[in-house]
Formats: structure tokens, C-alpha cells, sequence
């Protein structure tokens, strides 16, 4: 098993080596995606939430012997969770994201990459709502979810030719719930301790 990881590992160094010349200095992308959230909470049992995201990336070269990029980007990304149980409700969180992070590409080819990627995230919330029942409520506005997250995220891509493909996983490093709107000061079950999470699926197109 050591001895292939260090062929393995060769081999990927020695294509990199060969390829060094024609490492893009800037990439820039545009990127949609499907979105599956959900929140982990004490106590309180949330099922995902379907939803997209779109946005903006910018990848910028970090090292001329290594294909080391520095990421960013802009991204409106939807989020949200179903709660079934007390108040059966289902919250819908749109955010305005900042992802920053560093990925490398592993050249199968001169026109495929495998994109391993590692970074953090912050996201200021546009609008939120919360059904339950025949009620609404605009959980931004009310004050009980904060606007602001911040969190992990990790993931793999792909390019082929222009072509991009991904996966990411996010978690959510903040407590977003601020107060309980809809079970108050009880002792009953509640919003606690709400963080978000996310995997999202992407495609897109470089420049």
C-alpha cells in the first residue's frame, strides 16, 4: 500500500512538473448548483431542505511549480431545514455567501483536473421565512435567526476543457438561533443551538 501511494504520488508531482508552463493564472467561472441543508440542533430533529444556489469564482495561481490556487468568489446561496414533529414548520434562509479557500489541481491530462478544495465561508442573510401552520413569519426581521454565519467547507471538482463539476460539503461554525419565536421561554423542545449545514452540487463553465 506504501509503495503505491508513493508511485501514485510521483506520478502526480512528475505530470505537474511537465505541465508547470501552462498552469492558467487566473480562472474565473461561473457556477449553479442544486443545494441539500439541513441544521444540526439540541434536540430538535431536521430533515433537508432542496434548494440552488448561484455565483461567481475566481481562482488565482499561488505558485509557479505547484498548481496551488487561492479561491473566492459571490454566491446567493438558499438554505433551510424542515422540522416535522410539534409545529411541522419549514424555514427558508437565502444568504449572500463568501467562500475563500485554496484547491489543487491534479492534471489527469492537459484538459482534465481533479480539484481536491479546503476553506471557510461567510454569509449574510437576505431574507428568511418560517411556515408553520397557517402562520409566517420573517425570521431576519423578528430577530430570531442572526443574519450573519460562518463556517467549514470542503469538496472536490472537476474541469473538463471549460467545463466544471463539483461537490462541497459546509458546516456551519454559529449558533444562528438568537431567540425561540415559536416556543418562547418553555421548556418544550426548540430552536437550539442551530447550526447549518449543507452539500451542494455544482456545474459550470471557466474562462
Amino acid at each position: 500500500m506504501k509503495k503505491l501511494l508513493t508511485i501514485l504520488l510521483g506520478t502526480i508531482l512528475a505530470t505537474s512538473h511537465v505541465m508547470a508552463q501552462d498552469y492558467p493564472k487566473n480562472i474565473v467561472g461561473l457556477r449553479a448548483g442544486f443545494n441539500a441543508s439541513w441544521v444540526t440542533s439540541y434536540g430538535v430533529s431536521a430533515s433537508a431542505y432542496p434548494s440552488y444556489m448561484v455565483g461567481v469564482s475566481d481562482q488565482v495561481l499561488l505558485s509557479r511549480d505547484q498548481p496551488f490556487y487561492f479561491e473566492t468568489g459571490l454566491n446567493f446561496v438558499s438554505k433551510g431545514y424542515k422540522i416535522q414533529g410539534y409545529d411541522d414548520s419549514t424555514t427558508t434562509l437565502n444568504y449572500l455567501q463568501l467562500p475563500v479557500g485554496i484547491n489543487y489541481h491534479i492534471y489527469t491530462s492537459k484538459s482534465v483536473t481533479i480539484e481536491p478544495s479546503v476553506g471557510v465561508y461567510y454569509a449574510v442573510g437576505l431574507s428568511g421565512k418560517r411556515k408553520y401552520g397557517a402562520n409566517k413569519v420573517s425570521v431576519f426581521e423578528d430577530g430570531s435567526i442572526s443574519r450573519h454565519d460562518f463556517g467549514f467547507s470542503c469538496g472536490v471538482g472537476a474541469s473538463i476543457h471549460q467545463f466544471h463539476f463539483g461537490v462541497a460539503y459546509e458546516m456551519g461554525f454559529i449558533n444562528i438561533d438568537k431567540k425561540d419565536t415559536v416556543y418562547g421561554d418553555s421548556n418544550k423542545i426548540g430552536y437550539k443551538k442551530l447550526k447549518n449545514k449543507s452539500v451542494i452540487i455544482t456545474v459550470g463553465v471557466n474562462f
